[in-house]
């Protein structure tokens, strides 16, 4: 498919901010469609100014005010007649990160037929009835597309396939005001057009000023999901028989199987295991495990398909063909896990209990301050591994991880010791800001810990198929490229329970992680590929200790992102010549 992009921005008095995002975006070379919505005479006139110095600027004027979707909806017109294939949308008041244009237009690119769709990250400013406005429309775009996982719909920022929205604007006339964003989108979802999801810094600047109705619009957006709703009930034969279509050809991404149980459950079991011991939490523990085990049907699939291959491995803890029972041992284990990860963030694990392999490796990395990087995994207790470190009084260690998947049980974490969960730097909120900060920090002498067996939560594609237990496993390529960005030392990391002791294993596995760009993908490879041998030594160790219940040989990825790891790489390039 051809790719001929342009720009569309929507303004409506947004005269002195729209000039400052066009002056941004005037590095891409694209032309700009400027959509002027009947705006007072002082934006007209700095519109004008504009469209007159830069050739790039193509000025159309509303004759009077149509509404955010009505302008929108005009420039897609203008853009379609003059033979355009995508258009990327940026609202004019400064909210949106022009940084990160050349990653969505990146993406459209690769993906011509998707919608690329920025997904927020709010910081303070944010207003609190606008963020509750938009948990509630989250929670509506949920049902109306039947997703446990919906994009955000609301993020004006975005590029359109121009030949999967001629229709829509032909027949269904998407509304034109500040319900248009999220109608238009969800009516793309329904026609069946992919949507790309990448993270992006949202802000709304102390003298700006929002159209924003709060009574009108927000009446509006309820209209509209009412409409949306009924819509879905129309179409809802088709959607159930889409998505099962689609499960049926992909498999189901780790990050999209939904976290059972509930904070207070959670909650009850820490309670009993920190009050009664280890002795009545096993009586209870048993049924609560079993009532999972039999109705997780795919992940009791997932953990015997991993069980036989490391069977077929010659796992010693495996001496014969491994059953259903073996995957309730499984199931047992990994429950046992997750109250001693809550034990640690407590610091209830008394060091007597740990065997540290290799601790004066780390103490001397302590000792002279050296930043370094620890790439993990979902074998055994790596949050056990953290604690130690800290009380080692070795500098902050910081933790990349995805904590969406698992918010309740996160949540209970964070009480235990918010001490520790401040150190966590949430992986759907990676952007080049954060590889730059994470730079710093190793510069000052602290560690980040990274798991590496896991394909990326929302990537593109950015993973590498290696050999893991016989047969060809994709393992992500973000570790061990932030790993080679920020320049150190990188270590791997795993900590086994054995009897009544936890065994940590700290080895070097590279001085630096050098991906020289004219053989990135063969050292990549080779990188990942070492990872994944050292993973393997270990999970055959211990098996029942490895979890991640999903199918690991299979899965494909999905198309979305919320990170770009080559701007990231681009900026920590330019912070290291600094």
């Amino acid at each position: 498919m051809q790719f001929r992009p342009c720009i569309i921005i929507p303004v409506y008095n947004h005269g002195r901010t729209a000039a400052a995002t066009v002056a941004a975006l005037s590095a891409s070379g694209l032309p700009c469609f400027i959509i002027d919505d009947g705006s007072a005479e002082d934006t007209q006139r700095i519109l004008q100014a504009l469209a007159a110095e830069k050739p790039a600027v193509i000025l159309h004027r509303l004759p009077q005010n149509q509404g955010k979707g009505g302008a929108v909806i005009a420039g897609m017109e203008l853009a379609l007649r003059q033979g355009y294939t995508h258009a990327l949308q940026i609202d004019a008041d400064g909210q949106h990160n022009t940084d990160d244009v050349a990653a969505f237009l990146e993406s459209a690119r690769r993906n011509p037929a998707a919608l690329v769709a920025g997904q927020p990250v709010y910081d303070a400013s944010a207003p609190r009835g606008r963020m509750i406005a938009r948990r509630i429309t989250h929670f509506w775009v949920g049902v109306e597309i039947l997703s446990l996982n919906p994009p955000d719909t609301m993020c004006g920022f975005r590029v359109y396939p121009l030949q999967a929205v001629e229709p829509l604007l032909r027949g269904h006339r998407p509304r034109r005001r500040m319900d248009f964003d999220t109608d238009i989108m969800v009516r793309l979802i329904w026609s069946g057009t992919p949507v790309i999801r990448i993270a992006t810094r949202v802000t709304y600047p102390e003298d700006g000023s929002s159209h924003f109705r709060y009574f009108t619009d927000n009446l509006l957006i309820s209209r509209m999901h009412t409409r949306l709703f009924f819509g879905m009930l129309r179409r809802l034969p088709m959607l159930l028989l889409r998505k099962r279509r689609t499960s049926a050809e992909h498999k189901q991404h780790w990050s999209e199987i939904g976290e059972k149980g509930t904070v207070a459950g959670i909650k009850i079991l820490f309670w009993i295991h920190h009050v009664m011991g280890e002795k009545i939490l096993q009586a209870i523990l048993f049924p609560v495990v079993l009532y999972f085990f039999l109705t997780a049907r795919s992940s009791r699939t997932a953990s015997l398909q991993f069980l036989n291959r490391a069977y077929a491995a010659g796992s010693p803890r495996l001496r014969t063909q491994p059953s259903l029972f073996n995957s309730f041992r499984h199931f047992l284990s990994f429950a046992q896990a997750a109250l001693d990860k809550a034990a640690s963030w407590r610091g209830d694990i008394k060091h007597e209990d740990i065997v540290f392999e290799n601790k004066q490796e780390l103490m001397r990395l302590i000792d002279e301050r050296t930043g370094i990087v620890i790439i993990g995994s979902h074998l055994g207790n790596i949050e056990l591994s953290r604690a130690v470190a800290d009380s080692l009084s070795a500098p902050r260690v910081n933790a990349l991880m995805f904590t969406e998947h698992a918010a309740k049980y996160n949540s209970v974490l964070r009480k235990l010791n918010p001490k520790l969960s401040d150190r966590v730097v949430h992986l759907e909120h990676i952007s080049p800001e954060t590889a730059i900060s994470l730079k710093r920090k190793i510069d000052d002498g602290e560690i980040i810990v990274i798991l590496g067996d896991r394909t990326a939560v929302h990537s593109e594609n950015r993973f590498n198929r290696v050999e893991f237990l016989g047969a060809e496993a994709p393992f992500a390529q973000g570790p061990f490229i932030l790993a080679s960005l920020l320049d150190c030392p990188v270590y791997l990391m795993f900590c086994l329970k054995q009897g009544d002791k936890y065994y940590v294993h700290f080895e070097r596995f590279a001085e630096r992680m050098q991906l020289p760009r004219k053989s990135r993908e063969r050292h990549l490879q080779h990188f990942i590929q070492n990872y994944a041998k050292r993973l393997e030594h270990y999970c055959l160790q211990e098996p029942f200790q490895w979890f991640n219940f999903y199918d690991f040989w299979r899965q494909k990825n999905r198309q979305t992102a919320l990170t770009n790891l080559e701007e990231s790489e681009h900026n920590a390039h330019a912070y290291r010549s600094e």
